[in-house]
């Protein structure tokens, strides 16, 4: 168990303007939250990555409205890899400080230094605009890299068609 302060992001639903967790716990930018007892990721404490993409892993942003937010994590913390998935750097932390949301523009110009693998998961987890996603390849676009982003970019879009569908049933059946 580690105590120090770590710089990182966490993904919210966006409800009403709150950011709500997968938990339903609603929270605040510019203030602190404490965990008592042990910290242990996937069991208790603030759950937070130091890769805003990997944040998608836990919340589906296709179906319902998420922001990642820069967030502090500090006192007791526990880290945790997940080498089968290469899910890497996550912690649960005792404290967490929601720093700021991140708006989209900003997320992005994280992600576009990324590596290939990084910038395939956001797009995969991400629902993105096209001029979003051409942000994101105006510098790869004719390299390898770029050829094997197609096949997240198609998946972005035909997630995105499949909720639109689902939703647009669930419109009817009301």
């Amino acid at each position: 168990m580690e105590e120090n302060k770590i710089i990182g992001y966490k993904a919210f639903y966006l409800v009403d303007d709150k950011l709500v967790d997968k938990f339903d716990n609603v929270y605040e930018e510019k203030e602190t939250y404490h965990y008592d007892g042990d910290v242990i990721f996937h069991r208790s404490g603030f759950h937070m990555c130091l890769n805003p993409e990997d944040t998608l892993r836990y919340l589906d942003a296709f179906v319902n409205e998420v922001v990642i937010c820069e967030v502090e994590g500090s006192g007791k913390s526990h880290e945790y890899w997940d080498d089968y998935n290469e899910y890497y750097d996550m912690y649960s932390v005792e404290d967490l400080t929601i720093i700021k949301q991140l708006s989209k523009k900003e997320l992005l110009d994280i992600i576009k230094n990324k590596t290939f693998m990084k910038k395939d998961r956001f797009i995969k987890g991400m629902p993105l605009a096209n001029c979003e996603i051409n942000y994101l390849l105006e510098n790869i676009r004719y390299t390898t890299e770029g050829s094997f982003l197609t096949t997240a970019i198609e998946y972005n879009i035909e997630r995105q068609n499949e909720v639109k569908k689902e939703k647009a049933k669930a419109r009817v059946r009301k």
